[in-house]
């Protein structure tokens, strides 16, 4: 028998996700509209490919940026 590997959080937190199916499940994921994730990633394609944990760093971000 082989050495059974042991999934860590951080291996499930570098996981990476087309940002179409991030935009589908943004409220369960983020708790937030897919149209708060839409304007968090402006630059990106629907193809890019994200982690949870990005995602997540850059919705909190654009959440906290000053309206002018």
């Amino acid at each position: 028998m082989g050495k059974q590997q042991t999934n860590t959080s951080k291996d499930k937190d570098s996981i990476t996700f087309p940002l179409s199916e991030l935009s589908k499940h943004s409220r369960e994921l983020f708790g937030v509209n897919p149209e708060v994730l839409a304007g968090a990633f402006y630059d990106a394609k629907s193809d890019d490919l994200f982690s949870k944990e990005e995602a997540k760093v850059k919705i909190e971000k654009f959440l906290k940026k000053e309206v002018i």
